[in-house]
């Protein structure tokens, strides 16, 4: 059984010590908000090249103005409140503790990578055209979950190319995730059967996630949040100036 266990994390599926099907759902959940939020957020961000195209007078006020209220809006409702509802039947359905600590790290992860693909998706979109965007966003997408720790250990990388993990948002996320729910002094963990992995610490040393800081992944997921926006930005300011 612990050979089977062991070829099973080190192909990077998620094996949760207690119910093996609760982490298979958290690893869905992260790919569903990735995918989704980038491929299904271009397709309507069109409309946002052509509104602000027909204002000819400072046109830079314009776009702040217009960005900020739409946006604005969409993450009120879509990129905060749908995730926390659903990270709220997912966390207590899968046996988590009863934390507010770990409850509450656990939705805030699950909505700063909702954010940020969101605004990823954004910039495909306002960057090329639709029939592009359907090709460049499987592309795009590909490397980011490929080297992000989801499907194979960062350790077994090649060196020459472990540099893209650290460029993928998702990566962060997925630590964030993991060290909110078995960091933090988390007792051990309750099995109805014999358990390879009894403690929570042990856990995170074989997926290879017990070093590092909680800190740290948020703030790199704000920094991938600041920088799309901004790109973002730019890029629709160009579409809209050299189109006018």
């Amino acid at each position: 059984m612990v050979e089977e266990m062991d070829t099973m994390t080190d192909r990077g599926v998620w094996v949760l010590v207690s119910k093996p099907l609760n982490q298979k759902k958290s690893l869905r959940k992260l790919v569903i908000y990735s995918k989704q939020d980038t491929t299904g957020y271009f397709l309507r961000c069109q409309h946002s090249i052509a509104i602000p195209g027909i204002i000819h007078w400072n046109i830079l006020l314009k776009l702040l103005g217009y960005l900020g209220t739409t946006r604005g809006l969409q993450l009120n409702l879509s990129r905060i409140l749908f995730p926390a509802i659903y990270c709220g039947i997912v966390y207590w359905m899968t046996a988590q503790p009863n934390d507010r600590v770990r409850f509450d790290l656990f939705i805030l992860s699950s909505i700063m990578i909702s954010l940020v693909a969101q605004f990823v998706g954004f910039l495909i979109g306002v960057a090329t055209s639709v029939q592009n965007d359907v090709f460049l966003a499987p592309v795009v997408l590909f490397p980011i979950l490929l080297f992000s720790g989801l499907f194979i250990r960062l350790d077994t990388i090649p060196y020459y190319l472990q540099w893209l993990s650290y460029i993928s948002y998702v990566r962060y996320c997925y630590q964030s995730v993991l060290r909110g729910i078995y960091a933090l002094d988390r007792p051990e963990l309750h099995c109805d059967k014999i358990c390879p992995f009894q403690g929570p610490q042990d856990f995170l040393r074989e997926m290879d996630k017990a070093d590092g800081n909680l800190y740290v992944d948020y703030a790199a997921m704000w920094v991938f949040n600041f920088v799309f926006r901004v790109i973002s930005y730019y890029v629709l300011y160009y579409k809209i100036v050299y189109n006018r």
